[in-house]
């Protein structure tokens, strides 16, 4: 054999060589999936609300995320869930799960019947597999507990008693304070803590003591709402008082309330006033005046009107008449004016000034149904013109002034005037001039 053709001969024989080793990876078993779950992967929901605990005849929603870290992708996942040791059922997952996110994770879901789950612990497990296998198998199972109750724990509160007025005045807000109760059942929980909080659909303020309470057996405990109703409320409000309790087990929650009624004690006040209190008229003359009678209550009332000195006023001749002997169901902050109506004697004397002082009250009806006595009295004045002895005294006087006066200016005038010649006047001027 010739050199080159040995030479060409052992390259091929070495080239053919490689091509097997090829082969072999090209024609081996593909890489497996890794897949895993944790604890953290285990979920328990209640619709779409997540739970720590279940409640026994309440369906749970156990979900289970399955993960796959390669390096091959998974197309046949499945989930075998285990309840207290106990096959519960095989969950497939429906898609492929690859290597690269998101499409590396998926979550199956089972629904548990607690019906007939006793109370206490329960251990959920889940295992996964593929059937191609798994690279790294020692992460494909998980536990987590749930612990399920018989019950829910409830609160009832409740107040006494269901209803309070409020003894305002003018200038004075009112406190009224009721007496609550709370009682909560655990069943088989061991402590709850219930939140309170009161408020008033008037607006007024509501508070309650203590806020929250802890409870760890059945047995009552006490709280107080007070609500403080502003100075000058209407009578003719009331405020719906509602108390609410927020009970919290664990990551548990539950509601209670109850309510009651604040109403306003009416309180009454009257007073009068007139823009003309003053009038004079002259003899048997006739006048009116109008009172303002004003409601200063919280509610309406109504009023008996009265001339407290009718019969010393006949007795001195002057007559007077009120337009009306009640006022009805006057709002409150509101007045009605009243006339009244007053004729002076008609035995008038030229030296008496006659006045009259006429003593109107104003009483309360309503709160006399009640027990109370409020009244306002007010008086007006009328004077009828006359002249008394000092002021005819000092007529006179001046007029006996102006006479003398005037007379003696005409006697200063005849004083001073020259008196007429007579014959003997002219008698002795003539015999005076002879002589000269």
């Amino acid at each position: 054999m010739r050199r080159g053709t040995s030479a060409a001969l052992a390259f091929f024989i070495l080239l053919a060589a490689i091509p097997p080793i090829e082969r072999a990876r090209a024609d081996g078993p593909a890489p497996l999936p890794d897949l895993s779950v944790a604890p953290e992967d285990i979920s328990f929901s209640y619709y779409t609300d997540p739970l720590d605990y279940g409640i026994r005849g309440i369906p749970i929603d156990i979900g289970v995320t399955v993960h796959n870290a390669g390096p091959g992708d998974s197309g046949s996942a499945n989930v075998s869930l285990y309840i207290d040791g106990a096959f519960a059922a095989l969950l497939h997952v429906m898609k492929a799960l690859t290597t690269q996110y998101p499409e590396n994770a998926s979550t199956v879901h089972f629904t548990w019947d607690t019906t007939d789950a006793p109370s206490g612990n329960h251990t959920v497990r889940a295992v996964v597999n593929d059937t191609a296998g798994d690279a790294a198998p020692a992460d494909n199972m998980a536990e987590r507990v749930l612990r399920i109750y018989k019950s829910f724990p409830a609160a009832t509160i409740s107040l006494s008693p269901s209803h309070l007025e409020a003894n305002v005045t003018a200038s004075d807000k009112a406190t009224v304070v009721f007496t609550g109760r709370a009682t909560v059942d655990l069943g088989e929980w061991e402590e709850a803590a219930l939140m309170l909080a009161a408020s008033v659909d008037h607006g007024w303020a509501a508070a309650v003591a203590p806020g929250q309470m802890v409870f760890t057996s059945g047995e009552s405990q006490a709280f107080n709402v007070t609500v403080v109703v502003p100075e000058a409320s209407s009578a003719s409000s009331s405020g719906s008082l509602d108390v609410d309790g927020l009970l919290r087990a664990e990551t548990f929650a539950a509601t209670a309330s109850c309510m009651a009624i604040v109403t306003v004690r009416p309180y009454y006040h009257v007073s009068a006033e007139s823009d003309t209190p003053e009038k004079e008229i002259g003899i048997d003359g006739v006048t009116s005046l109008k009172v303002k009678v004003h409601n200063l209550g919280n509610s309406v009332d109504s009023y008996n009107v009265t001339v407290e000195n009718m019969e010393e006023l006949k007795r001195a001749g002057w007559e007077v008449f009120v337009a009306s002997d009640t006022i009805q169901r006057l709002p409150q902050g509101n007045y009605m004016a009243l006339k009244v109506t007053v004729r002076a004697p008609d035995d008038w004397a030229v030296y008496e000034n006659n006045v009259a002082t006429i003593k109107l009250r104003f009483t309360s009806i309503n709160a006399a149904y009640r027990g109370e006595d409020v009244s306002a009295g007010y008086s007006l004045v009328v004077r009828e013109r006359g002249i008394n002895a000092p002021c005819l005294v000092t007529s006179i006087t001046v007029v006996a002034l102006v006479i003398l006066a005037a007379v003696a200016v005409v006697l200063v005038k005849r004083r001073g005037r020259a008196r007429p010649k007579t014959v003997q006047d002219y008698m002795k001027e003539l015999d005076l001039d002879q002589k000269a």
